[in-house]
């Protein structure tokens, strides 16, 4: 047996667990970092199909890396970066379809700049498939973990309860789906009408919030939505405006590290809370924004709302949100002010035989005008810039250009690849540069994908 490990009380700070946990090779293989505390270390993995030899036992590269696992994890548990310098392994018995190998490894010698460690992997029956004897070199850098000295939350926490503010389309879409899906959801809004829908689909209706408040207000109203209102000191605050650097600019000041951006594509030309939809969310794409100063035990806690809420969670700044929006929603929205208004210059006849393509080009100006001006006004720069390329685009020779949009529509991935993404700013905003989602929060890492050509 592997020694027992050292009495050194409490697991390690949850932050450097879910990095160490978050090993990409890992999560290929089936491999689950189960524990670890200063001097000790647990990991599991089942013998399924995939990780056999040809003569139908565990493959070897499979156990060492499930022993690999725990070498890094044990090795680096008290906080400072480690560096494997030896690795003698020894395989003892095979591991056989079905095994669950848990692998445990305990510290033997520590010095200021050395260590040792011991690890066994056994199967459920007590065998002994492999033991290794690793030595480190420890150097004195700190693990570089964003969010060290807090804890994220962990998936087997109580969620907080959600805080609307505003219960028309989205916010009342939003506080429809958090009900259905058992969460605790409160709401405000200044019309008595809106509240009173909201209550009758199971909202709290109050003007005391805590938890995740969430601003789902016009824009223009975004920076007083809290007034008259009892918010927690503790409360993280998100929103659901379109636009997110002015947002970020005005709410980051008053609340500080609080305050996560957030912006649900979705939504239709109909407002008010008449054209409330639990399932409005469903399948959409949920922008959550990770600034340098992002804390991410709350930026994790947005991202649990758009989940719970159906939808998928796509990493990105502030800055990076609007160039992006700008090209894909503020842009065609004037485009589709330019399409009616020019159809009815061309007279009533023109309009009488609209059909689908005139229909679908221009339904989003159905929406509210003050809603639309105040988006596109708000994003001014980067919806500059996107109209002009668009501008530039109507100038070219009219068959290069529509073979070009077809091969974008015609070339878009439509698979998609899982991949799993430790709690980590550089990585997250990776995911979402790719193209890809979180759909799925796990206890050390998040669960999600990019686009797959193949």
């Amino acid at each position: 047996m592997a020694d027992q490990p050292p009495d050194d009380g409490a697991d390690v700070d949850p932050a450097l667990f879910a990095r160490l946990a978050a090993d990409p090779l890992a999560g290929h293989l089936g491999i689950v970092l189960e524990q670890v505390r200063p001097g000790y270390a647990r990991a599991a993995m089942t013998v399924g199909p995939q990780l056999l030899n040809a003569v139908g036992t565990a493959h070897g590269g499979a156990t060492m890396a499930l022993l690999d696992v725990v070498h890094a994890a044990v090795s680096n548990s008290h906080g400072t970066v480690a560096v494997a310098q030896d690795v003698h392994t020894e395989f003892l018995a095979p591991g056989r379809p079905g095994d669950r190998l848990v692998a445990e490894g305990t510290e033997v010698h520590r010095s200021s700049r050395t260590a040792v460690y011991r690890i066994d992997a056994r199967a459920q029956d007590g065998r002994l498939v492999a033991t290794a004897l690793a030595r480190v070199f420890r150097t004195e850098r700190p693990w570089g973990v964003a969010g060290m000295t807090s804890s994220f939350p962990v998936p087997t926490m109580p969620a907080p309860p959600v805080g609307v503010v505003g219960l028309g389309q989205l916010g009342g879409s939003l506080a429809a789906a958090l009900v259905a899906a058992g969460r605790e959801v409160t709401g405000w809004d200044v019309d008595p009408a809106a509240r009173e829908a909201a209550a009758a689909r199971g909202v709290r209706i109050t003007r005391e919030l805590e938890g995740v408040v969430v601003l789902a207000v016009p824009l223009p109203a975004m920076a007083g939505a809290l007034e008259g209102l009892a918010v927690a000191p503790d409360a993280t605050v998100t929103d659901l405006g379109s636009v997110k650097a002015p947002v970020l600019a005005q709410l980051r000041p008053v609340h500080g590290g609080r305050f996560v951006g957030g912006h649900p594509m979705c939504g239709t030309e109909r407002s008010g809370h008449e054209a409330t939809d639990p399932a409005l969310f469903t399948g959409a794409r949920w922008a959550v924004c990770l600034e340098p100063d992002t804390e991410l035990p709350r930026w994790l806690r947005v991202a649990e709302v758009a989940l719970a809420a159906g939808a998928e969670v796509v990493p990105v700044t502030a800055a990076e949100h609007d160039d992006a929006v700008a090209a894909i929603s503020h842009v065609p929205h004037l485009l589709a002010a330019a399409l009616a208004a020019a159809a009815a210059e061309a007279g009533p006849l023109a309009l009488a035989l609209a059909a689908g393509s005139f229909r679908d080009g221009t339904r989003v100006i159905a929406s509210d005008p003050a809603f639309v001006t105040a988006m596109v006004e708000g994003n001014a720069g980067p919806t500059a810039a996107a109209l002009a390329r668009v501008q530039e685009q109507l100038a070219r020779p009219w068959p290069e250009l529509i073979a070009a949009g077809h091969a974008v529509r015609a070339g878009t991935p439509a698979g998609r690849r899982v991949v799993r993404v430790p709690l980590d700013r550089s990585a997250l905003l990776a995911l979402g540069r790719a193209g890809g989602a979180v759909s799925t929060r796990l206890a050390a890492f998040v669960e999600g994908w990019v686009p797959d050509a193949g």
